[in-house]
């Protein structure tokens, strides 16, 4: 008589990690370890090392409006193509999660066209705005002569009867200036789009033209620009006396 032997089981594979929405990335608590993402380029950020080396850091958003930063590092860049690395386009993420001050992040190590999107890039893209009673999620249009500002309409229920629904918004969320139609959004775009480098991020760009270094012949301009497209600027009387 032989003695049954016990059945001993295989350890099941690990799944390969699938790719997974922004949001619920930063849902899950996650700290640490691989990661695949799809999203939207909204923004790009390209910086020089001191070596004269480039790298970027690349704000992805997914169709809830969530978004995280992507540091894509002088390996990675450089073998990269760049015609893949521009606003609007929808990528494919792999990457290592880091948090930094709670905040999750993702070192690149592969960034491709998105295989699952339609092969023509979205003009808009989900964005978070924050107005006097909360914040909201719109779909707003990157501009590629303006990049780190976005033009969107007002959703209905904000500012009800308010005659400029169309605002140039800075990417962090903060407004910038008021329309009465897409057409005067856009002529004031093109002409500050060089005004400063709106990528950067508003507290940067706060105290490099609102401080005490202020240029109020710059800010004169940048008013100027505005209201000759029709438009005024949100709190302008932080930018100078101009009886708003």
């Amino acid at each position: 008589m032989t003695t049954a032997q016990p059945v001993r089981t295989l350890p099941t594979p690990a799944p390969a990690p699938s790719h997974s929405a922004i949001a619920a990335l930063l849902a899950s608590g996650r700290t640490s370890g691989e990661v695949r993402l799809t999203g939207t380029i909204t923004l790009v950020r390209r910086h020089t090392t001191r070596a004269g080396a480039g790298w970027a850091i690349v704000t992805l958003a997914d169709a809830t409006g969530a978004q995280l930063d992507v540091h894509v590092h002088p390996r990675v860049w450089a073998a990269l193509d760049q015609t893949v690395v521009e606003a609007g386009r929808p990528v494919a993420v792999t990457g290592r999660i880091n948090a930094v001050a709670c905040q999750v992040e993702v070192y690149c190590t592969g960034l491709a066209p998105d295989p699952t999107a339609h092969a023509v890039a979205t003009a808009t893209v989900p964005h978070e705005i924050r107005y006097a009673e909360g914040r909201r999620i719109v779909q707003a249009e990157l501009l590629k002569n303006a990049p780190g500002l976005y033009m969107y309409e007002l959703p209905a229920d904000v500012d009800r009867g308010g005659p400029c629904r169309w605002r140039l918004g800075h990417h962090s969320g903060n407004l910038l200036a008021a329309f009465r139609t897409p057409a005067a959004a856009h002529q004031a775009a093109a002409a500050i789009g060089t005004w400063t480098d709106w990528t950067l991020h508003a507290g940067t760009l706060r105290e490099r033209h609102l401080g005490n270094n202020r240029d109020q012949a710059a800010l004169d301009h940048l008013h100027h620009a505005i209201t000759t497209a029709g438009g005024h600027l949100e709190n302008c009387a932080a930018y100078g006396p101009y009886g708003c």
